[in-house]
């Protein structure tokens, strides 16, 4: 509710009045912000595929046994550990001082967004990372009505150091998935990944990009469409590429390729 101390106008005046909110800032007086009166929570379908899993992921938590919840809980404070000990490259792949709930749910989000079936327990400490997948994009290339590249590990994925015998191979077959991200840059800013995730070997796999997504305004309201990339005049477009393995390891990211899109 708005306060106000009143004389022959207003002298001070803080809270919401109808769709609007005062409030005093120093040096500035009185700063009077419009709220939005209809705000819109974007549903796209992986949006809303990434929202679900998510209340799933937390009630499973809710209903972890101790013994298992402390299992992510030590899980945790190996990523902590290994995070701090390589320092800032870490840091885009593991968030600081992370929790036992925070691991369990990041790591499933990541299987849920490339369709992997999520864990109920932490990957084994001894499972080995896959490495980061290699593309043949040119920094900084232009490409006509379509971006073509090839994406492959720079190595087949073994999920296991040698010598350990803690677990049989057929609990974690090494699949791996590749999570590439596209960013649409310009008035059309959009940021998203490309579905379906593709499995990823170390054998070259042809990537095709033929439509992207950008946002655009429609009838007054900022929406997100999908538009052919033949059709586009011009665009810049960065791409970025991570390796998602089926056991719940996860690479560091790719390098950063700008490239650009331009037809007649």
């Amino acid at each position: 509710m708005a306060k106000a101390k009143l004389s022959a106008l207003f002298q001070n005046i803080s809270g919401p009045v109808g769709n609007q909110t005062f409030y005093a800032q120093k040096g500035k007086g009185i700063i009077v912000r419009q709220k939005n009166s209809n705000p819109k929570i974007s549903n796209t379908p992986m949006q809303v595929k990434m929202r679900t899993a998510l209340v799933t992921h937390l009630k499973n938590w809710k209903n972890m046994p101790i013994k298992e919840r402390m299992g992510w809980e030590f899980y945790a404070n190996y990523l902590n550990a290994a995070r701090k000990k390589v320092g800032n490259p870490m840091k885009k792949k593991y968030y600081n001082n992370m929790r036992g709930i925070d691991t369990y749910n990041a790591i499933n989000q990541l299987l849920t967004a490339v369709d992997f079936e999520t864990i109920k327990q932490p990957p084994h400490e001894k499972l080995t990372e896959p490495k980061t997948p290699v593309m043949d994009i040119i920094q900084y290339n232009t490409y006509e009505k379509e971006i073509k590249f090839l994406i492959q590990l720079p190595q087949p994925y073994i999920p296991y150091i040698t010598g350990d015998t803690t677990r049989s191979a057929g609990v974690y077959p090494p699949l791996t998935k590749a999570q590439i991200s596209i960013r649409t840059c310009g008035n059309g800013d959009y940021v998203y990944t490309l579905q379906p995730a593709p499995f990823l070997t170390d054998k070259p796999l042809e990537i095709i990009i033929d439509k992207i997504k950008i946002f655009e305004r429609v009838d007054g309201n900022k929406k997100n469409i999908e538009i052919q990339t033949k059709m586009i005049k011009h665009i810049i477009v960065q791409i970025q590429a991570r390796t998602i393995a089926q056991n719940g390891k996860f690479s560091l990211p790719s390098p950063l390729y700008t490239v650009e899109i331009t037809n007649p």
